[in-house]
């Protein structure tokens, strides 16, 4: 038995010896390079795990004209006092009335935004123009 496990021993020395000549020095050496055929960028490196469009393709392009027809001003219906397309209605008013389902303009007559006819009641003019609303003829 001992025998046999000298034996073993040796040959276990042997293989060690046989490995060990492949095996690098275990000195501190210069790290392998990477191959040069496949180009890798830090971007690349760092986001191996996620697929990225080529930069090129990620930077925002120029804006573009809209193809969407664009409203002229005297057709817009959004008052240029309150900001609101429907005009306020006061509180004691049934929505359900006709008179509750009719808006009233009133547009300057120098840029021609137009006003609801309650927003621009009084001496209530203009923000632009500081000219006096006057009714849609």
């Amino acid at each position: 038995m001992e025998k046999n496990l000298h034996s073993a021993a040796d040959e276990i020395q042997k293989a060690l010896s046989s490995v060990m000549a492949l095996l690098p020095n275990s000195e501190p050496s210069l790290p392998p390079r990477r191959p040069s055929s496949t180009k890798c960028s830090a971007r690349d490196v760092m986001n191996s795990h996620i697929r990225l469009e080529p930069r090129r393709y990620s930077r925002p392009c120029p804006p573009s004209t809209s193809l969407a027809p664009l409203v002229p001003i005297n057709e817009l219906s959004i008052c240029a006092i309150c900001l609101e397309a429907d005009a306020p209605m006061p509180e004691d008013a049934d929505p359900m009335e006709d008179s509750s389902q009719w808006n009233y303009w009133k547009k300057c007559p120098e840029c021609e935004l137009p006003a609801h006819w309650e927003c621009a009641l009084g001496q209530r003019s203009c923000a632009h123009c500081n000219v006096l609303f006057v009714d849609y003829d």
